[in-house]
């Protein structure tokens, strides 16, 4: 049996996940299932590591997520790696100073191979390879994407071990009175300055990760969380007045689980949103807190 090891895997934006995964599915439907492992994002491999370092690097991963900012990629050219039994087939995405910079940070791996990005699409044997490679050639078009997210996995089996977003593009937006009208109710006794200080603690902290959702080009909601050794904490969960009911705060919940993989998921919320994380799956415990203006029923949920 081959030795397990960790990977670290950096991961796309939705739409060029979407895109390579549509390849992938079609590739599945004309008969090409292939022996690479399924169910795994999207990705390309940044290192390889030893298990004794999984809590090092899930470290190493949250402080990436307070430093490194999502970069563009092209994604421009079909590629094959030939070896003697199975060969991959894969999609390149163009090297780029961003993404090598990147690489940096995983220099210490164990890998056996010189490294060379690349998004697999299939592995299988030779003559396999050669019939599929005709398809993906036939249908292939450039395109760019975005460099969004850090995975760590154990192989193999696969077991996933947390996600990491990278810093979005403008984190100043998180400043403007647009946000603040958006994460308002997340707040005592909300105020315009108050929320700024409280924001800029936690793009500071490298325990915290803030999300932010868009549809249609609006930003629809903003999720922050704080991660600690045994559990993740949503401090606020906040959607858009004009996109409540439509499903993303469940759909940013489960996301939030998936990054946490092990962890449980806890938060502390009041009676109006109680519902909503029933309805996610929380167990949920009333709880009495004292503020400077009197006692107050809070709700502790908990998601294991």
């Amino acid at each position: 049996m081959a030795e397990k090891l960790l990977y670290v895997l950096a991961g796309y934006d939705d739409d060029t996940e979407e895109n390579l995964t549509g390849m992938q599915k079609k590739l599945y439907e004309l008969g090409f299932t292939g022996v690479q492992t399924k169910d795994i994002p999207m990705h390309f491999t940044l290192g390889s590591f030893d298990v004794s370092r999984e809590e090092e690097l899930k470290e190493r991963l949250i402080r990436m997520s307070k430093s490194v900012r999502e970069f563009a990629v092209d994604l421009d050219k079909i590629g094959l790696f030939q070896n003697p039994s199975e060969h991959v087939l894969f999609v390149k995405p163009e090297e780029s100073r961003e993404m090598l910079a990147l690489r940096e940070h995983f220099k210490d791996n164990v890998d056996v191979f010189p490294w060379a990005a690349h998004t697999t699409l299939l592995i299988d044997k030779p003559e396999v390879i050669r019939d599929a490679q005709k398809h993906v050639v036939e249908e292939f078009r450039p395109f760019t994407g975005k460099v969004t997210t850090l995975h760590l996995y154990e192989f193999f089996p696969a077991r996933h071990i947390m996600s990491v977003r990278l810093i979005a593009e403008d984190t100043e937006w998180l400043y403007s009175e647009e946000s603040f009208e958006i994460y308002a109710d997340c707040m005592y006794k909300p105020n315009l300055e108050k929320y700024r200080e409280m924001m800029k603690k936690y793009i500071e902290s490298p325990a915290v990760m803030i999300l932010v959702n868009q549809t249609d080009g609006d930003v629809s909601a903003i999720m922050v969380s704080e991660f600690t050794d045994d559990d993740t904490k949503i401090l606020g969960i906040a959607v858009a007045e004009k996109y409540r009911g439509c499903g993303i705060g469940r759909k940013m919940t489960e996301d939030l689980r998936q990054m946490s993989a092990d962890r449980t998921l806890l938060a502390e919320t009041d009676g109006d949103a109680v519902g909503f994380y029933r309805s996610c799956g929380f167990s949920v415990e009333k709880i009495r807190k004292r503020y400077p203006d009197g006692i107050a029923e809070r709700y502790l949920c908990r998601l294991l």
